[in-house]
């Protein structure tokens, strides 16, 4: 099994200790919307891994740019399934299949 120098966890949840099983020692992991809670930042210290959490601001401005890239379709994410708010588990479940390819968005 090859291990990552890096790891960058933008989803929230407990599939962090994911990244730090597949993170080296010496390695980095850096979680970007939950932070680290006690628990791992021991478990990530305790195999030789650094752990960071960063905090992102909502910037109006930014926003307001990416949402013309978004209506001019300069930039186009690609929607791998939507699903009504009724539909909520199935949405789950497609995320936690990992054979979701895209986004999946809850309406």
């Amino acid at each position: 099994m090859k291990f990552l120098e890096c790891s960058i966890f933008p989803v929230g949840g407990n599939n962090i200790n994911n990244s730090i099983e597949v993170t080296k020692s010496g390695g980095t992991i850096i979680s970007i919307p939950t932070g680290l809670n006690e628990e791992i930042t021991e478990k990530a210290k305790s195999k030789g891994i650094n752990s960071y959490f960063i905090l992102v601001k909502s910037n109006g401005e930014h926003m307001k740019e990416i949402a013309s890239l978004l209506e001019n379709e300069t930039i186009k994410p690609h929607i791998s399934t939507i699903f009504s708010f009724d539909e909520i588990k199935k949405a789950h479940l497609q995320l936690e299949s990992g054979r979701t390819v895209g986004k999946v968005v809850v309406v």
